[in-house]
Parts: C-alpha cells; structure tokens; sequence
C-alpha cells in the first residue's frame, strides 16, 4: 500500500525525513550558511520562495535562519524561526493514484512510528489555500522528552508533486500555524 504513495525512493526519503528531521525539532542543528537549502530557493526577508518543480512560497517571520535539511531527496528547506520553532518545507513526488486527503494521515503516521510519544491525531481537514487550489491542514500532538509539541502540517498537490510544510511550535500554536497555512503554489 506504501508504494502507491510515493516513486523509487521517495517512501524512503520520507522515511528518513521523519526520522532525522524531528530529532532537529528539539535539538536544533542549525547554522547560517546559505548553501544548506535547496539552491532553487531563497529566503528574502520574510519570504521564502521555491523555484522549483513546483514552484511555492510561504511567509515566515523576520529573523528566520536556514538550517541544515534532513533529507535533501524531499526537504527544500529547514529553517528556525527566532523563538527555536522549527519550520520545514518539503516536496515528495508523488504517484498518479496518491490522495492528497491521506497525506496528513501518512505523515502522522510515520511520525508515531518513529519518534516522540502520546501521538494524537487532533483535526484531518481539507482547507481552501486561494486561486482555486484545495489543500489539507492536519494538526497533531506528540511529546519529545518533556515537551509537548503541537505539528501543523499543511499540504498540497501541485505536477506530481505531494508539497508540505509542518511547523512544530510547544505554544503560540495559532501564531505559528500561519506560517504552515501561508503556503501558497505559484504558476
């Protein structure tokens, strides 16, 4: 069934992005360096745009850094926002009988396999992101050490490509989820 979701390696990619990227959650290796996101993206000011296949943007507060991507196969980029809460961006591709209403689910599930504790599907619901296109957002909650951290992962379906982006912030959930929800595809 796994194989539905995802070409070649892409099941894995995800797999290893699961598995490394929420160790970065709470411990943070992260640097300044520009060379360690995808170089078809850049982050001007409180914008960062993806020039790739496909092409997105998300809005993300003053001060972000980039931070070292987990998995370079899928995570364009990884950055942390001034307050340590981790921001990613990734694009999977994606085959034709992949069900943008599952990867939220998937991804939650990968999650509580692999990391954290008290893993709790909260919300699984379809979101209407402008210009025509309808996405997923999906919060969950799961504990890493003795912090309680909230995941809203929003996502989107655009040329084969399965595009998520997943905060990870402990409190202010609302104020951080903005930055998930202000993904936005580009033509």
């Amino acid at each position: 069934m796994l194989a539905l979701f995802y070409r070649s390696s892409g099941l894995m990619s995800l797999l290893l992005l699961a598995v490394t990227v929420f160790s970065l959650v709470v411990g943070g290796a992260f640097a300044e360096e520009t060379d360690l996101a995808d170089r078809r993206g850049k982050l001007e000011g409180q914008v960062y745009r993806f020039g790739g296949n496909p092409n997105f943007q998300i809005h993300v507060p003053a001060g972000c850094k980039l931070g070292k991507r987990s998995d370079p196969n899928v995570q364009v980029v990884s950055l942390r926002t001034p307050a340590g809460i981790t921001v990613e961006a990734s694009v999977a591709p994606v085959d034709e009988d992949f069900r943008l209403s599952n990867g939220g689910p998937f991804y939650f599930g990968v999650l509580s396999k692999l990391v954290g504790k008290n893993h709790e599907l909260l919300e699984h619901k379809k979101i209407d992101m402008g210009g025509g296109v309808t996405g997923y957002r999906t919060d969950m909650t799961w504990t890493f050490g003795e912090a309680r951290i909230h995941t809203v992962l929003v996502s989107a379906l655009a040329e084969g490509h399965w595009v998520f982006v997943a905060v990870h912030p402990t409190q202010d959930v609302n104020r951080y989820a903005e930055i998930a929800q202000s993904l936005t595809l580009e033509k």
